[in-house]
């Protein structure tokens, strides 16, 4: 068939005896068919050697979910005391499980000692990190490794819940840091009512000029009391515990109330002792950020837009200082005073040259100069937009405009639009495809780990860790991330990719090799026959997988949406009803990527079909739902493309559209077209 010689090196090595069988107990087990799971697996471990520690693993798992604790538990003690493989640590896993579920806090805690050391922390251990740390504070003994676990959880994580979470487990640690971390964390938040609860039973205290310990609690009550002088004591007591969290908490916090409160000069006024006196804090430019956004909110634009600049200029390396100056190039844009506004975008491409702001700002600047009929201006700002700007939609976007500008033909056409390329790919980094050498591809972790990972199993990200944590030692790392990647594990890859800081140079340019594991050709032997099957190209079908959930199989959104293409239930149910190629086989395991694959493909089909090959309209019926498309195309009819692109109502839809569309160009300026 035309796609085999694209195939992975792995269909050279021998198949996994056990292989069917296996899967057909996992299907048993979720089909909660738990007899058959266990004569499936008992078969696996008697005849493959390769797949047999494994096998024991899922036993204990099927007298788990039957409640036979005590045979579970010593299925995963076989393992335990058995051979060395990474089946170990996932027994470890389920052997914590079964404790959590006694309340047997001591049994989690010693099953998952050592997984707080892992580093960096893979985004799937997350939730053994979390019921390890639970189970320290409610064991007696030291509880420090807990603490230690949500207090980083409370200042790195970006995600709201499991912050606000976190902090709340720290917040009853005895230590005076830990509290101060819990509260900034609740803050971070907008938990009010959390902090407003806890805030006064806790005994942070700092010191003031007189050396007498004054109650954090105290310390804001005076800040929000507008009665008292905000030079006062209080001020001066927070500036002499500058590096404290506490006193970034206390000016933070009374900064926020007293903007909900329309106090908005006093909460700026609290807002600059902050900056003053912890420029370089994360506190300091975050409740910059806040103010402008809530000083915008209540329509106070001049004030919003003095607030903004701060950002930039007293807390520069603060990593919401690019977005800052996008946005007052946006407001100056929108109340017409365009030098001004060009003027800011020109300084964020120019001082933050990593900003995903910066392609946009660009783009932004090249079109304005094109309303002043300067080609010269608009040549050098498309070529600033697009360089070293793979991925992100305004830099392929500028791309096409630089070709069209110059009068050159497209070398590719995507037909974004349906008819017209409109996005190009950045040229000069294409170069053929090494095939996997033959020692990896016949490396038993390896090919369980193809295996596992192409049927979406958990056992997937258990094998690859000892790989990933044994790449210190090997010389040529890109075979093996790229082996991963392939598998479906792209996402664990490149975090252990990025910690390592491998494929970058001293200036920050990234390596071909490391740019395709950021744009992974991820179960490529699938997705070529795929979009054989569908007639959609196959780097389409990438680029969506990568945005909806950097093909990881076993997410799942908020929303419900699962599996790598996050399709929603009810909408894989409807396929199944419409669509002759879509079986309730295929519904029923969402997180199986092949099934996933396929029907998120046929989706794609529908909704490009549906929008007469408009790939944009084709996105934005995927996110945004069809019905809401066919809205907001009858409310612009006459938009050209950027216009519309810009016009759509949702937020979420208008970002995903560009980051598709930015993705899909990225895989077709890495690899060459197939087909």
């Amino acid at each position: 068939m035309w796609f085999i010689a694209v195939l992975s090196g792995f269909l050279a090595s021998p198949e996994l005896v056990g292989a069917d069988r296996y899967l057909a107990g996992c299907d048993a087990f979720r089909a909660e068919k738990y007899d058959t799971a266990l004569t499936e697996f008992q078969a696996v471990r008697q005849s493959d050697p390769e797949l047999a520690g494994w096998a024991t693993v899922r036993l204990g798992m099927c007298f788990a979910a039957k409640k036979d604790a005590a045979t579970a538990a010593t299925m995963y003690q076989e393992v335990l005391d058995g051979e060395p493989g990474a089946w170990k640590a996932m027994a470890r896993g389920k052997m914590a499980a079964l404790g959590a579920e006694r309340n047997d806090y001591g049994i989690v805690v010693d099953q998952l000692t050592g997984f707080e050391n892992v580093a960096p922390v893979p985004w799937w251990m997350d939730r053994y990190l979390w019921q390890f740390s639970e189970a320290v504070l409610k064991h007696p003994g030291d509880r420090r490794a807990g603490y230690s676990f949500f207090r980083d959880t409370v200042e790195t994580t970006w995600y709201i819940r499991p912050r606000l979470d976190a902090a709340r487990f720290l917040v009853e640690s005895p230590a005076p840091l830990d509290q101060s971390v819990a509260l900034l964390g609740m803050l971070r938040s907008s938990a009010y009512t959390d902090v407003r609860k806890h805030l006064p039973t806790l005994t942070v205290e700092l010191s003031d000029e007189s050396n007498q310990n004054v109650l954090l609690a105290q310390l804001c009550d005076q800040l929000l009391d507008n009665t008292v002088d905000n030079d006062g004591p209080a001020l001066a007591t927070l500036r002499r515990h500058a590096s404290n969290p506490a006193a970034r908490f206390a000016l933070a916090y009374a900064s926020r109330i007293q903007a909900s409160r329309k106090s908005y000069a006093r909460a700026e006024s609290l807002c600059d002792a902050l900056v003053d006196m912890a420029p370089d804090s994360r506190e300091a430019g975050e409740t910059l950020w806040w103010l402008g956004n809530t000083l915008e909110r209540a329509e106070k634009i001049a004030d919003a837009k003095r607030v903004y600049t701060q950002l930039p200029e007293r807390c520069k390396a603060h990593f919401r200082a690019d977005d800052a100056l996008n946005r007052l190039g946006e407001l100056y844009l929108e109340e017409g005073a365009s030098k001004k506004g060009l003027e800011y975008f020109v300084q964020l491409g120019r001082e933050y040259p990593e900003s995903r702001f910066r392609a946009k700002a660009y783009y932004t600047c090249a079109t304005h100069a094109s309303t002043k009929n300067d080609p010269d201006m608009q040549r050098l700002f498309f070529a600033a937009a697009a360089r070293d700007n793979l991925g992100y939609f305004y830099a392929h976007r500028s791309l096409f405009r630089l070709q069209q500008l110059e009068g050159k033909e497209m070398p590719v056409n995507l037909k974004v639009d349906g008819h017209s390329p409109v996005l190009l790919p950045m040229s000069g980094l294409v170069e053929p495809i090494e095939p996997m050498p033959d020692t990896l591809a016949q490396a038993v972790e390896y090919r369980r780990l193809h295996f596992f990972g192409h049927n979406g199993l958990e056992e997937s990200e258990w094998e690859a860790l000892p790989l990933l944590l044994a790449l210190s030692t090997v010389e040529d790392k890109a075979p093996h991330y790229r082996a991963m990647a392939e598998s479906g594990l792209a996402h664990t890859a490149l975090q252990f990719a990025a910690h390592a800081g491998w494929g970058v140079d001293a200036t920050g340019k990234k390596s071909l090799d490391r740019l395709r594991l950021e744009y992974p050709r991820a179960y490529w032997s699938e997705v070529t026959e795929l979009a054989r099957e569908v007639g959609v190209d196959p780097y389409l079908i990438l680029a969506v997988a990568r945005q909806e959930s950097t093909f990881r199989p076993n997410l799942t959104s908020h929303a419900g949406a699962s599996g790598v293409m996050q399709l929603m239930p009810p909408t894989a149910k409807w396929l199944a009803q419409v669509d002759p190629n879509i079986e309730n086989r295929h519904v029923a395991n969402l997180e199986s990527p092949v099934n996933s694959l396929r029907l998120g493909a046929y989706y794609i089909l529908r909704m490009f079909e549906r929008s007469n090959g408009n790939l944009v309209d084709t996105l934005a019926s995927y996110n945004g739902g069809p019905g809401n498309r066919d809205k907001w195309r009858k409310r612009f009819p006459n938009h050209d493309f950027d216009a519309f692109v810009e016009a759509i109502p949702f937020e979420e839809t208008k970002n995903y559209v560009k980051k598709v569309l930015g993705n899909y160009a990225a895989y077709h300026s890495l690899y060459e077209p197939v087909g």
